[in-house]
């Protein structure tokens, strides 16, 4: 059995970067909002803010650029400056709009 391909064929930022929106060879899609992206970085300066329990995204956060890292991860830019997260395309598999329910 052949395992589908985590990069997606399309990356997209749509609603004014408010949403980033993958979709794949296979016919699968997948649309994040940005403050879940914002609130999943796991830079090490997100990582410390998170386990401190100050890590916060304003509601109106933006995506303002996205860039393939290879074949395996996105770099993201927000509107709040913030330009370090990696965001590997099996994690961004896992992030939901659950997690932006703020």
């Amino acid at each position: 059995m052949t395992m589908p391909s985590m990069e997606p064929d399309t990356v997209a930022l749509r609603r004014g970067g408010a949403m980033l929106s993958l979709h794949f060879a296979d016919g699968r899609a997948q649309e994040i909002p940005a403050g879940a992206l914002r609130l999943s970085c796991r830079c090490a300066g997100c990582t410390a803010e998170r386990a401190a329990g100050t890590l916060h995204a304003d509601p109106a956060i933006r995506i303002t650029a996205a860039s393939a890292m290879g074949s395996y991860a996105l770099q993201l830019d927000f509107s709040d400056g913030h330009a370090r997260g990696v965001f590997p395309y099996v994690f961004l598999s896992t992030i939901s709009e659950q997690e932006w329910a703020a």
